[in-house]
């Protein structure tokens, strides 16, 4: 299969997400393990399935998904803000066991934060449905980030951004 094109606007959270789902479709368990770092948290937001835990509840209900016959991901990188934020499109399919089929789930938008090391912090999903809130966890974990960095700057882009939103 070939590589995918580069994407223009890749970050450290954006080649985490895309190394996951490598990783994933190359049946590479203990790469996704060193992906995962300590501090993980995952926070499921999609209708009917909320769903929050740590690292090691993540990754045994991840293993599920590993273990269904022919899964496979896809992803597709639709933002990002600084190095360490991504929202990201993730497609699943996959085979019921003992030949009864395709396995549905739904498609959905996927928030993904690294640390300074590039392992995955967090990860946030969301309905397709959902862009709004998606895009605006990605703004405000951004700007938790950044106000770290760049106190100042962040406030004053902060202020603009307020009006806009109100229509102001």
């Amino acid at each position: 299969e070939p590589e995918p094109a580069p994407e223009p606007f890749a970050n450290a959270a954006s080649r985490a997400d895309r190394n996951l789902f490598d990783r994933f479709n190359a049946r590479d368990w203990s790469g996704i393990e060193a992906l995962a770092a300590p501090d993980l948290v995952f926070d499921e937001r999609r209708r009917m399935v909320r769903n929050s835990c740590g690292r090691d509840v993540w990754l045994a209900q991840f293993r599920m998904l590993f273990d269904v016959p022919a899964s496979r991901f896809t992803t597709k990188l639709l933002a990002t803000r600084g190095e360490r934020l991504s929202l990201n499109l993730h497609c699943f399919t996959g085979e019921v066991a003992g030949g009864g089929g395709p396995l549905a789930m739904d498609d959905h938008c996927a928030l993904h934060e690294v640390d300074r090391d590039g392992r995955i912090v967090a990860i946030v999903l969301f309905d397709l449905e959902d862009q709004d809130a998606a895009y605006a966890e990605l703004d405000a974990r951004y700007d938790v980030l950044e106000a770290e960095l760049h106190p100042r700057m962040t406030a004053a882009r902060i202020a603009q951004r307020r009006p806009y939103l109100d229509r102001d």
